[in-house]
């Protein structure tokens, strides 16, 4: 999360630079720096809401009761008994 969090906020400092004319006075990076932060705790919930499993869909019908047989076993089983 170090990486992203130089990431977000290195491209923060350069966006806010993208102005024509280049404003004056002190750039405010308290406010900046409040504005990565919360972006990064946003990315993060994102990241834990999306990693949750979610059962696999038939592309023709979107039933989740599918069956796969095996390639090696030939045994078949539903996607939600296989395991990781």
């Amino acid at each position: 999360m170090d990486k992203l969090r130089e990431l977000v906020m290195t491209a923060m400092g350069k966006a806010s630079m993208y102005w024509e004319p280049i404003p004056k006075g002190v750039f405010q990076s308290t406010h900046a720096k409040e504005i990565g932060e919360k972006l990064l705790a946003d990315i993060k919930q994102q990241a834990l809401n999306g990693s949750e499993k979610q059962s696999p869909k038939c592309l023709c019908c979107g039933s989740e009761n599918i069956t796969i047989e095996c390639g090696d076993c030939k045994e078949k089983r539903s996607f939600g008994t296989w395991s990781a």
